[in-house]
């Protein structure tokens, strides 16, 4: 009797669920929806950046909860990672990566670099903008947002008492310094195209590498175990494919450096391709198949400065030299050779006379085995390039990242410039001290021969 009666019910239930399928089908699609536009509404709010024009900027500064798990989730992973001397390193151009260290530093600092300053308190931090720096806004501090600093546009004197520290580029009005200020030089120019006025700078943050702030076009990192590659890190076929020797993407035609006569003498040597307004090959910005010539046609790139400088390396050096299974070739070793993978490029100042680079490229450029070489780096090192459109993790270790972290310490680090036009004018070599050298060692050549 009771089984009769609870099959009774499943009938019954089966019919009204049948007669009423569509009313629940519709129930069930308005939930989704609600739903869906809900998470889409707290989604956009997480992700929304300050706005540099809103005049309340300070008082809607939050740090969410979504940034402070990432800054334990971090520290979490250090902690893991520690026994095993590898550093978590996060970013939407990599993923994740496993690394040792950052070139040209010890491990020890440079997991300092990643870690959240210790004193971070419930204000905020402010970093002002002088008036002629446009093109920075609060979204530079992308790659350490739990840090709590903000980054604001001058529009009034009523920030600047206020102001931890006061980024200036090459200032046409003075200001009132105040007590505990941090005055900042910001430019990614080297000084043989960028004089400056003689302040009393405390720090520089640009490409100067020995700056607390140094803020690089690009770094290298020494991988750690779980992060290397398996497997081949170039093809044969890439390389046999090749039949141009040298490519040179350059817009500024008459530099310091002189790296145009050289040029011009090496042509006669080698074809080189001259990319943009000093030549005669056209490729657009950032035109992927354009840019991908560097793989499969060219054996190798110019990397050359505007002017020789101490620490200034050519962002292009950086995005085609190291971006692309392409050898780059850079004018004086001793700038790069500490912040690049080992035997990773070539160096004009290696070679006596401009001949002497012609008949090694043209070795290198029949000699399969020999050219691969210049990529087995790949296995132990990663090159990463800050283009300065996405602001992550990848810039945690410099710039806007490491003068928050100075601000947070207690005590705080001081810092003072010296005789900065001095420290400034003596960073780079005469004009073209080097190329000169190399044509008139040309010369006496070909008089003994």
């Amino acid at each position: 009797m009771s089984k009769t009666i609870y099959e009774s019910i499943v009938r019954c239930l089966q019919r009204l669920l049948y007669r009423f399928r569509y009313f629940l089908i519709i129930i069930a699609i308005t939930y989704g929806f609600i739903m869906l536009s809900y998470n889409l509404r707290n989604y956009k709010l997480q992700r929304k950046e300050i706005s540099d024009d809103d005049d309340n900027v300070l008082e809607k500064q939050i740090i969410n909860n979504q940034q402070l798990n990432y800054a334990k989730m971090y520290e979490q992973e250090s902690d893991i990672h520690n026994s095993m001397n590898a550093i978590p390193l996060n970013s939407s151009q990599h993923g994740v990566i496993m690394i040792e260290n950052i070139v040209g530093e010890d491990s020890n600092v440079t997991r300092q670099r990643f870690i959240p300053p210790e004193n971070i308190g419930e204000s905020v931090k402010i970093i002002e903008l002088s008036n002629e720096i446009t093109q920075i806004s609060n979204i530079n501090m992308g790659g350490c947002k739990e840090w709590k600093c903000i980054i604001h546009s001058r529009k009034s004197d009523m920030i600047m008492p206020i102001a931890e520290a006061v980024l200036m580029s090459s200032p046409k009005e003075s200001y009132q310094r105040y007590p505990n200020q941090y005055y900042v030089l910001f430019t990614q120019e080297s000084p043989a195209n960028y004089p400056v006025i003689d302040l009393s700078f405390n720090l520089s943050l640009n490409f100067i590498r020995n700056s607390p702030i140094s803020s690089p076009y690009g770094y290298t990192v020494k991988l750690a175990k779980a992060s290397k590659p398996i497997g081949s890190i170039i093809h044969g076929d890439i390389i046999q494919n090749k039949t141009i020797p040298i490519a040179w993407f350059v817009s500024n035609c008459r530099t310091a450096s002189q790296r145009e006569r050289y040029v011009k003498h090496l042509k006669k040597y080698l074809t080189v391709d001259i990319f943009g307004s000093c030549g005669n090959m056209r490729c657009k910005q950032n035109d992927a198949s354009c840019e991908s010539q560097l793989d499969n046609v060219y054996y190798f790139y110019l990397s050359f400065e505007n002017s020789i400088c101490e620490n200034y390396i050519t962002e292009k050096l950086w995005k085609h030299g190291y971006g692309h299974d392409i050898i780059p070739i850079v004018l004086k070793r001793s700038i790069v050779e500490r912040y690049v993978p080992p035997h990773s490029f070539i160096a004009v100042d290696d070679f006596t006379t401009i001949r002497d680079l012609a008949n090694y490229l043209k070795y290198l450029m029949h000699n399969l085995s020999a050219y691969k070489e210049y990529f087995e780096w790949r296995r132990d090192y990663k090159v990463l390039f800050l283009d300065g459109n996405i602001h992550d993790q990848l810039e945690r270790p410099w710039g806007f990242c490491q003068l928050c972290r100075l601000l947070w310490m207690k005590p705080r680090p001081k810092y003072v410039i010296e005789n900065f036009t001095i420290f400034w004018d003596n960073k780079c070599e005469s004009s073209g001290t080097l190329v000169n050298r190399i044509l008139q060692e040309e010369k006496l050549t070909k008089k003994k021969n």
